[in-house]
Protein backbone atom coordinates (compact mmCIF):
# COMPACT_ATOMS: atom_id res chain seq x y z
CA UNK A 1 0.00 0.00 0.00
CA UNK A 2 1.26 3.69 -0.53
CA UNK A 3 1.71 5.81 2.43
CA UNK A 4 -0.92 7.87 1.75
CA UNK A 5 -3.35 5.66 2.24
CA UNK A 6 -2.30 4.10 5.72
CA UNK A 7 -2.06 7.40 6.56
CA UNK A 8 -5.54 8.01 5.44
CA UNK A 9 -6.84 4.92 7.40
CA UNK A 10 -5.20 5.41 10.45
CA UNK A 11 -6.87 9.01 10.24
CA UNK A 12 -10.04 7.67 9.72
CA UNK A 13 -9.91 5.04 12.40
CA UNK A 14 -8.93 7.58 14.68
CA UNK A 15 -11.79 9.62 13.84
CA UNK A 16 -14.14 6.67 14.52
CA UNK A 17 -12.75 6.38 17.48
CA UNK A 18 -13.41 10.29 19.10
CA UNK A 19 -16.58 9.56 17.72
CA UNK A 20 -17.12 6.68 19.71
CA UNK A 21 -15.66 7.87 23.13
CA UNK A 22 -17.61 11.42 22.67
CA UNK A 23 -20.95 9.15 22.04
CA UNK A 24 -20.22 7.33 24.91
CA UNK A 25 -18.92 10.35 27.34
CA UNK A 26 -22.74 11.72 26.04
CA UNK A 27 -24.24 8.55 26.86
CA UNK A 28 -23.19 8.51 30.34
CA UNK A 29 -23.81 11.70 31.07
CA UNK A 30 -27.52 11.50 29.94
CA UNK A 31 -27.62 8.68 31.93
CA UNK A 32 -25.71 10.35 35.38
CA UNK A 33 -29.12 13.66 34.54
CA UNK A 34 -31.66 10.95 34.74
CA UNK A 35 -30.42 7.43 35.58
CA UNK A 36 -33.22 5.19 33.95
CA UNK A 37 -33.30 1.95 33.16
CA UNK A 38 -31.75 1.08 30.06
CA UNK A 39 -33.06 -2.18 27.43
CA UNK A 40 -29.19 -3.27 27.54
CA UNK A 41 -29.31 -3.20 31.63
CA UNK A 42 -32.33 -5.71 32.11
CA UNK A 43 -31.30 -7.89 29.01
CA UNK A 44 -27.83 -8.12 31.77
CA UNK A 45 -30.40 -8.25 34.61
CA UNK A 46 -32.55 -11.02 32.79
CA UNK A 47 -29.05 -13.19 31.54
CA UNK A 48 -27.40 -12.50 35.23
CA UNK A 49 -25.08 -10.91 34.18
CA UNK A 50 -25.37 -8.04 35.58
CA UNK A 51 -24.62 -8.85 39.62
CA UNK A 52 -21.52 -11.12 37.66
CA UNK A 53 -19.81 -7.45 36.33
CA UNK A 54 -21.19 -5.97 39.81
CA UNK A 55 -18.64 -8.38 41.71
CA UNK A 56 -16.50 -8.47 39.22
CA UNK A 57 -15.47 -4.71 39.72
Amino acid sequence: MEGETVVGLIGGGLGILILLSLWGFELLSRWRERPERSRVLHWMETHHLAGWLRRRH
